[in-house]
């Protein structure tokens, strides 16, 4: 499997903000997304995924979330999960709060499959750079409750509380 470095990362979404700011319109306030689905790519860390966003009100969108992490030689983590927000204002700017739940599915290369469970809440901000793509950060307070058999959080069986930002972008349809 090949490595996604950050720099790569930070070079494709900063060429996809270009090329979209390049062909910049000033939105109207019901120019907005509110219906319809999305693709989002999230990035937190060393960590990529995916969620697709579905609109179900003016202010109000489900995402189901899944993700993948290969560390050579050690695992596979699967992330699967389900992302509500409520946003606050429906705008340009858009700021909203979420929630987190979900599972990590550890499948180390020599030891048995682990489950950790993940729950939490988040804030942040949505920019509309126009009707079909925007761009998100986050902040996240988010609990986990570990496998007995997980190091994950050197707390195996435990409860560990920790925080996380991430940034998103979105292409709706």
């Amino acid at each position: 499997m090949k490595k996604i470095t950050q720099s790569s990362l930070f070079i494709f979404v900063f060429s996809i903000c270009l090329v979209t700011i390049a062909d910049y319109t000033v939105l109207a306030q019901n120019d907005l997304p509110a219906s319809g689905v999305g693709l989002s790519a999230s990035y937190q860390k060393e960590h990529l995924g995916i969620q697709l966003p579905v609109w179900l009100g003016q202010k109000f969108n489900l995402a189901p979330t899944f993700g993948i992490i290969y560390m050579e030689s050690i695992s596979v983590e699967y992330e699967v999960g389900i992302i509500p927000k409520i946003y606050l204002k429906k705008q340009i700017v858009s700021p909203y709060i979420g929630a987190i739940l979900g599972t990590i599915i550890g499948s180390p290369i020599d030891g048995d499959t682990i489950s950790d469970f993940v729950c939490g809440i988040s804030f942040g901000a949505e920019y509309f750079v126009n009707q079909h793509f925007s761009i998100s950060i986050e902040a996240e307070l988010n609990g986990t409750k570990s496998d007995k058999n997980s190091m994950r959080f050197n707390n195996p069986g435990g409860w560990n509380l920790n925080t996380g930002t991430g940034f998103i972008a979105t292409i709706y349809f």
